[in-house]
């Protein structure tokens, strides 16, 4: 089917030829209906057929739809009604419980009264407590059975009408009140003119700690523990100003009435590794929630004087809170200095003066308990005081050219390097010794009996150097001696601003490291010499010139370096017994020490210790 002459398709494709076929299946005729196609009668009907089927597959997903919507919403509703019901039944199941309790009171409380109507049929016994001997009327079936002590002393008397007389420091009138509650009723409820009850607390349980009674002991250290915990995580807590002075009181009260062998080791199963051969520790609790507590709030607390004073005067309660400090990183800032030189070098000006120290006469030294004798020129040793005023004055031991030093400090290691320092103005001393440390604090403390001022400069030198060096890596060599460093220092020098706060670390709010105030500049007296070789100077002193405060230069460095490893020297046994028999140095390390972390209480309410 051809044509000569084509016309113009009058179909949708607009082709400027007729079309003779099928556009689909190219094998028909074309047949162009109402000029919407260009397709056949067979594709036409078939294309119509799936557009029919596509329209009923679009209406049955629309009815799905909505039918999964319905769905949907029913199950909202469900879910509402089963919240509902969950509801009702938690409260159904408080109700019961409720029932359960009063049911419970209901019962307690008939023993209760029986127990309270058998207490007030017993005898009754006048009891005085305190100074002003406040009377007491008590039952005596309500106290004998709670308190050994007493029944010890109702057993002794001859006559139910004779009066018991409690007059010791610990009998304090509203804390023996609230051992009569404790008594008839089981427990007590504190005062009600206590803003705060820790000292209330404090002294119920040094109280019944004298009486004997156990259960009370426990729910004092509870009570004390539960008003601590929350009133430090409460914000409308009580503020430091207002709480320190009862915690004080409350330090001193527990300290004085109680006893703890074990101050400065936290309590420990007898399952827990052994510690100095102790294989369980059993701790007071009052004790160590003191301890804790001041431990807390230390940055605010050793700025008070009268805070200072406590922490002097308790030993056992300095120690105690050592195990709540944290070290101070920040400060290892101070020891900037440079490593001392291995060997002594002349001037030539030195070489003069030193060839001059052999135109006098010797002096005989015997040092230590062996009497190892020395033979000093007397020139040589015009740098002591000691020795300056030995010549001048009329002793025999002058007139016989012969010194006995017999002291603690006075060892033969000491004096040797105290030679070396009148001869060639400097010592020799191995930095590779273990004990290098320790020397230095001998010749400090030898310099310091000797009115030696530029020899004690010289010395606290080149002890900052060893604590320098050790930081990096070799702490353990120092901190083994460290405890017999603080007793030497502590017991040979004298500080009289000891406990005196210098350029105490500020805590950072980013990172927790330190810095010294900007208020305090130190500085360490240097030693120039003078007329006669050397400068009287407060040598080996650290000064505040803004407060113009001197402390001993060595006593500020172990505290330091101490404030530094704090965590590590406190699991010494030697360095917990130095730290307790000396408070001017646990006060010093309490001064640069930070804060410890908050209140932690375990599963049973007490306060969280781990060993």
């Amino acid at each position: 089917m051809t044509s000569k002459n084509p016309q113009k398709c009058s179909a949708v494709c607009a082709s400027p030829f007729f079309c003779y076929v099928c556009k689909r299946c190219r094998a028909h005729s074309k047949i162009a209906k109402d000029g919407t196609s260009c397709v056949c009668y067979a594709c036409y009907s078939e294309s119509w057929k799936i557009e029919t089927e596509i329209v009923s597959l679009k209406e049955t997903q629309l009815r799905l739809e909505q039918k999964v919507a319905a769905l949907q919403l029913r199950s909202g509703e469900l879910e509402t009604e089963n919240n509902d019901l969950r509801m009702k039944g938690a409260g159904l199941e408080e109700r019961n419980k409720g029932i359960q309790s009063t049911m419970l009171q209901i019962g307690t409380d008939k023993l209760l009264v029986r127990k309270f109507v058998n207490l007030v049929m017993s005898a009754t016994i006048p009891i005085f407590i305190g100074p002003s001997q406040t009377k007491f009327v008590i039952h005596a079936g309500a106290i004998c059975h709670k308190s050994a002590h007493l029944e010890e002393l109702i057993s002794t008397k001859q006559s139910s009408n004779e009066t018991v007389v409690l007059d010791g420091g610990e009998y304090n009138i509203e804390a023996f009140k609230m051992f009569v509650e404790y008594c008839y009723f089981g427990t007590y409820f504190g005062a009600e003119h206590d803003k705060s009850e820790l000292l209330l607390h404090a002294r119920v349980y040094a109280l019944a700690n004298k009486l004997k009674c156990r259960e009370l002991k426990a729910v004092a250290l509870r009570k004390a523990t539960e008003w601590c915990y929350g009133d430090y995580t409460q914000p409308g807590g009580s503020r430091l100003s207002d709480m320190f002075p009862d915690m004080l009181d409350a330090i001193n009260v527990v300290y004085t009435y109680t006893v703890d062998p074990e101050s400065g080791f936290l309590p420990r199963t007898p399952n827990s590794p052994h510690v100095g051969g102790k294989p369980g520790i059993i701790r007071d609790g009052f004790r160590l929630l003191l301890a804790k507590l001041a431990a807390m709030n230390l940055s605010a607390l050793k700025k008070q004087k009268r805070f200072l004073k406590v922490h002097h005067q308790f030993r056992e309660f300095n120690t105690d809170m050592l195990l709540f400090l944290t070290g101070n990183k920040g400060i290892i800032s101070l020891f900037p200095t440079n490593e001392p030189p291995a060997f002594v070098q002349l001037r030539k000006d030195e070489i003069s003066a030193f060839s001059r120290l052999f135109n006098n006469d010797t002096l005989a030294v015997f040092v230590g308990e062996d009497s190892k004798r020395f033979d000093v020129h007397k020139s040589a040793v015009q740098c002591s005081e000691y020795f300056r005023r030995l010549m001048t004055s009329e002793m025999i031991e002058s007139r016989g050219k012969a010194v006995y030093l017999t002291s603690e400090v006075d060892t033969p290691d000491a004096f040797n390097k105290f030679v070396q320092y009148c001869y060639l103005q400097d010592y020799l001393c191995d930095e590779d010794r273990v004990d290098s440390f320790a020397q230095h604090a001998a010749v400090y403390a030898l310099a310091e009996r000797l009115v030696c001022p530029i020899l004690k400069c010289l010395a606290l030198e080149k002890a900052k150097g060893v604590c320098d060096a050790a930081y990096p890596g070799k702490a353990d060599e120092v901190l083994v001696v460290t405890p017999a460093v603080v007793a030497l220092i502590y017991e040979n020098t004298y500080d009289n601003h000891s406990a005196k706060l210098i350029g105490t670390p500020s805590e950072s709010k980013e990172d927790g490291t330190s810095e010294l105030s900007s208020s305090v500049e130190l500085a360490v007296e240097k030693c120039e010499k003078g007329q006669h070789g050397m400068k009287e100077a407060a040598a080996g002193e650290i000064v505040v010139a803004s407060k113009d405060i001197a402390r001993d230069g060595f006593r500020m460095l172990l505290a330091r370096f101490a404030s530094v490893y704090i965590s590590r020297l406190r699991e010494q046994a030697l360095f917990i017994a130095a730290h307790h028999a000396f408070p001017d140095f646990a006060t010093d390390l309490m001064l640069l020490a930070m804060p410890d972390e908050g209140f932690q209480l375990g599963k049973d309410g007490q306060l969280k210790l781990e060993a």
